[in-house]
């Protein structure tokens, strides 16, 4: 299943970008991470640079969970959505 995982970066934005990082670190030296796994279809960033979106492709919704866990408290507004390409969307409707 693909998931949309959308969120703000809270302020102090240096700060909490800092922390991401060190956050990201430690998920990539235990193996955590989407990329590391094959699971990253991409993440964009929206031009203000505040507000982040990342397409994730798992059968495994705990990684979803853990990530919340890894990253929640740095991010307001968070927001994760179960999609489907258009394609996927219509066999769904047969």
């Amino acid at each position: 299943m693909k998931y949309v995982i959308y969120g703000e970066w809270k302020g102090p934005y240096e700060e909490t970008l800092k922390k991401a990082i060190d956050i990201e670190k430690g998920r990539q030296e235990r193996g955590e991470t989407f990329d590391q796994k094959g699971e990253m279809i991409e993440q964009y960033w929206f031009l203000e640079g505040r507000k982040t979106f990342q397409i994730i492709e798992t059968d495994d919704v705990s990684r979803i969970n853990k990530w919340v866990w890894a990253y929640g408290s740095l991010i307001k507004n968070l927001k994760i959505a179960p999609v489907l390409t258009r394609k996927e969307w219509q066999e769904a409707m047969k």
